[in-house]
């Protein structure tokens, strides 16, 4: 798989890309969709940092999105999925008011669709959708066994 992230066909089902993301030792680590009322139409996947699913962050949607993230290792190392849910803060007029008010009613449903998970983030601003805030939101949620050499102080 490609570092970057890869554009995804509307055929696939949604289960596939979370499934993905929800193998242990899957290298896609994060997948995000657009919403709609029947199924969510998957937009991107990828692995790594999460820069690439920081440019799929358009202020003009509302999108949402599946995380694993690992801390420790070996015997101690555990996964922790998280449900991401962008809220643009570019949407203006009635037309993406509307549009907005109409995707987020989806939340419920996403979630259900995403998961399982066990943390929830929110974001409005593509800075909120960067590795080390969501390390820190995800670290400050869960307890970390065994060696862990994250520092938020470089």
């Amino acid at each position: 798989y490609p570092l970057c992230a890869l554009a995804v066909s509307d055929e696939r089902p949604v289960s596939t890309q979370s499934t993905w993301v929800h193998e242990e030792m899957s290298p896609i680590n994060w997948a995000v969709f657009k919403p709609h009322k029947k199924k969510p139409i998957p937009l991107a996947f990828g692995h790594g940092d999460l820069s690439g699913l920081r440019k799929m962050m358009d202020d003009e949607r509302v999108l949402y999105g599946i995380i694993r993230m690992s801390f420790g290792s070996g015997q101690f190392r555990r996964s922790h999925w998280i449900f991401l849910k962008w809220s643009g803060d570019n949407m203006h007029g009635i037309k993406k008011m509307t549009e907005r008010a109409e995707h987020n009613s989806y939340e419920k449903f996403m979630a259900d669709i995403l998961g399982p998970w066990g943390i929830q983030i929110t974001c409005n601003a593509s800075e909120e959708v960067s590795l080390e805030k969501v390390i820190t939101h995800v670290r400050n949620k869960v307890v970390v066994d065994g060696h862990d050499d994250f520092s938020t102080s470089a």
